[in-house]
């Protein structure tokens, strides 16, 4: 118990100083240095504090008290490129900027940190744990408010946190149950976009003089969710390993819409009356599917071990992103300015098309231990399926097909373990053709196609996409069995 309470004071320390580091948006391959280290091989293995994660049934093989710190660092570079418009009304003055290749200006994400303890209580079959992070994602990035892109993406931040508690049950060299439940806390949660606010008349896919960037600053600080899984020792040479994400995360996002001028050159004065906003956003359900070979030497040590797994995510339930509206717009003329009895042109809600599709992924790797029990060298690959199909592909997530490959070592030795890894992430370039796109300019005020000259809408997303992600992940693990001896007293 004294062990448990010096590693809870340490967790709750720790985490007060760091909470506001803990990324979220949409989740990369991958979570915690072991398993980055074997490309994201680590449902069946599941053998350190971030089996809460992965296969709650895990922490059933841990041993005494444990507290882990956890740091990812990210890199992100991600180009657009726009296409030359095709529609009639591009203004070829627009286009020297408009045709621009434009990046990512937040490319190293470098606050992604994760923090468990967990602990036996002395118990043979039973083990329990606390853990406050995050996604393994990237929680910030941004663009040129000029750039090509801006009808899609000119900025985003989020912030998601997990608090978890996780209990598990088993024989810790033969089988394990466990179930990690999650209050899901999102206290930022910002989208900008320029939408074009003309009250009418011809489109444009490049500029509008009535261009204004939408900024969305959403929270939702009362979600939750619960994690299941299991793991089962066949024989000495085979584990098995299942788990998943048996409730979704219903994301009720609430706050407010800001605008903001983007050029000087703006006609008349701007007046937001109001300004509420809502959008519901799902994470969910996942299932994990592992087997884990185990090489045994005749002297009964693990020399080496080879894991295959299969997730799948059923993306396909976001089919839609809408966006609910409460409020006005008063665009003033340039020398009177709004008039205050006008309520202004009433803000339509909107509706962003997403389709995306359900995901699979197989991953493969392993661990060779040179010096069992001390140094371990780990290697991996997965491949993954896109989320978001081609027409819809757009800068805030950026679900495309996807291989990755991975690398660690692992040090173990006197109270610590120390493990090192990196994880190359390599998405597919994504090239949408105008005439088919499916991202589509935001006209509040006069929508398509209504407005649009019979135009389904005016596509923003033409062009090509470059994406790749680097992580590179850190993890300290303390065991403070070993550093107090608490079982023997």
């Amino acid at each position: 118990m004294k062990v448990f309470r010096i590693a809870l004071l340490a967790l709750l320390f720790v985490g007060l100083t760091q909470a506001p580091v803990f990324a979220a948006g949409f989740e990369l391959p991958g979570f915690g240095s072991r398993s980055m280290g074997r490309g994201a091989a680590f449902v069946a293995l599941a053998n350190d504090p971030t089996a809460m994660f992965h296969n709650p049934g895990g922490l059933s093989k841990l041993v005494g008290t444990q507290l882990m710190i956890n740091h990812n660092l990210v890199w992100a570079p991600i180009t657009f490129t726009r296409a030359k418009s095709l529609m009639a009304g591009a203004d070829a003055a627009d286009e020297e900027t408009a045709l621009q290749p434009v990046s990512n200006g937040e490319e190293l994400f470098p606050l992604n940190g994760s923090l468990f303890v967990v602990s036996d209580f002395g118990l043979d079959d039973w083990t329990f744990g606390l853990g406050v992070f995050g996604p393994n994602a990237v929680g910030k990035r941004s663009f040129p408010i000029n750039g090509g892109q801006r009808y899609m993406l000119t900025r985003t931040e989020m912030l998601e946190i997990y608090y978890s508690l996780a209990v598990a049950y088993g024989k810790k060299d033969k089988y394990g149950f466990g179930i990690t439940a999650q209050y899901v806390d999102v206290p930022l949660s910002k989208f900008s976009l320029v939408v074009d606010s003309t009250p009418g008349g011809q489109p444009s896919p490049y500029y509008n003089a009535f261009d204004l960037e939408s900024t969305l600053d959403l929270s939702d600080r009362s979600s939750w969710t619960l994690l299941m899984g299991g793991w089962w020792r066949v024989s000495q040479a085979l584990d098995l390993g299942v788990s998943g994400r048996v409730v979704p995360i219903n994301l009720n996002l609430k706050g407010k819409v800001q605008l903001s001028k983007v050029s000087e050159n703006f006609p008349g004065t701007l007046t937001l009356l109001g300004g509420d906003a809502a959008m519901d956003i799902t994470m969910p359900v996942t299932a994990r599917l592992g087997a884990r070979y185990r090489h045994i030497t005749d002297g009964g040590q693990e020399l080496f071990d080879l894991e295959i797994d299969y997730v799948y995510e059923a993306w396909s339930s976001i089919e839609d992103y809408e966006v609910k509206l409460d409020g006005s717009l008063n665009l003033g003329e340039p020398t009177h300015g709004p008039v205050e009895t006008d309520p202004g042109e009433a803000l339509q809600d909107l509706t962003l098309g997403k389709k995306w599709r359900d995901t699979h992924s197989i991953r493969v790797g392993g661990t060779y231990n040179v010096i069992p029990g001390t140094l371990g060298l780990s290697l991996g690959g997965f491949w993954e399926s896109g989320a978001v199909p081609n027409n819809y592909s757009n800068l805030d997530f950026l679900s495309f097909d996807r291989i990755g490959m991975g690398s660690g070592v692992q040090y173990s030795g006197n109270g610590f373990d120390l493990n090192l890894s990196f994880l190359y992430v390599m998405q597919e370039d994504r090239t949408v053709d105008e005439r088919y796109g499916k991202v589509f300019q935001a006209r509040p005020l006069a929508p398509c196609p209504e407005q649009c000259d019979g135009l389904t809408g005016v596509p923003a997303n033409a062009g090509k996409i470059e994406s790749d992600y680097y992580q590179l992940n850190m993890g300290l693990v303390m065991h403070f069995d070993q550093w107090f001896n608490d079982k023997e007293q």
